[in-house]
């Protein structure tokens, strides 16, 4: 009897999620490419080579099979059943602080009511730098920042400096969140009210004082796998 119960549950939870990414395709297909940052930038470096002391490394993945959702106030990450949620999100920074002190950087997420699964499980997701555009976009391997604990109403991870460098000085593919974790897929703020939307703050120093400052989000989509 448990076990019906346990699987009418999951096919309840599967029949919603499956209404919310098709909600959400609509949503993300109902603009123009260019609103959720194709064509924005150039192609040209779809690889990215790392040097590393005496060595050199090149290591880059693919992302495949990605739902736009440009216009959604939810971002879903997480890995649920046989579905899978990840999310590209890129900073509007400008390249006059390239010459600031920076001492460290961080990613501010508002957490959402929507959760599908079980919510005493964390979310735990690693942050990579993208390599490229959202067309064929190539994400680094290699982890400049990590989240893993049950979301609060609020929520930070720092991120690589040497990468938010980068886009100060105008190589700005954004981040990947890549899941880690399963049994959950949550939700967090996208296009809601300003103050709760995604944040990058970069903590920078002038002088004897330091200053926080926030940049708020460019472009960001989810993308879903089955």
């Amino acid at each position: 009897m448990k076990n019906i119960v346990e699987k009418s549950k999951a096919k309840r939870a599967l029949k919603k999620l499956s209404l919310l990414f098709f909600t959400l395709f609509l949503f993300g297909c109902a603009k123009e490419p260019n609103d959720v940052g194709f064509g924005l930038l150039p192609d040209n470096e779809l690889f990215n080579v790392k040097v590393y002391e005496d060595s050199v490394e090149v290591y880059a993945e693919n992302i495949q099979n990605f739902v736009s959702n440009s216009s959604s106030n939810v971002l879903l990450i997480g890995n649920y059943d046989n579905i899978s949620c990840s999310i590209l999100i890129r900073f509007d920074v400008p390249d006059t602080l390239k010459d600031v002190k920076m001492e460290w950087a961080q990613i501010r997420l508002f957490r959402s009511k929507f959760f599908i699964g079980d919510s005493t499980l964390p979310v735990h997701f690693t942050a990579h730098k993208v390599l490229s555009n959202y067309y064929d976009t190539l994400y680094d391997a290699q982890i400049i920042g990590e989240f893993n604990s049950v979301p609060d109403s609020v929520n930070y991870f720092k991120i690589d400096t040497g990468v938010v460098r980068e886009w100060l000085n105008g190589r700005n593919y954004g981040l990947y969140l890549k899941p880690q974790n399963s049994g959950v897929i949550w939700g967090f703020n996208s296009l809601d009210e300003i103050l709760f939307t995604p944040a990058l703050e970069i903590v920078i120093r002038r002088e004897n004082d330091l200053d926080t400052i926030r940049f708020f989000f460019m472009e960001v989509m989810d993308i879903l796998r089955d």
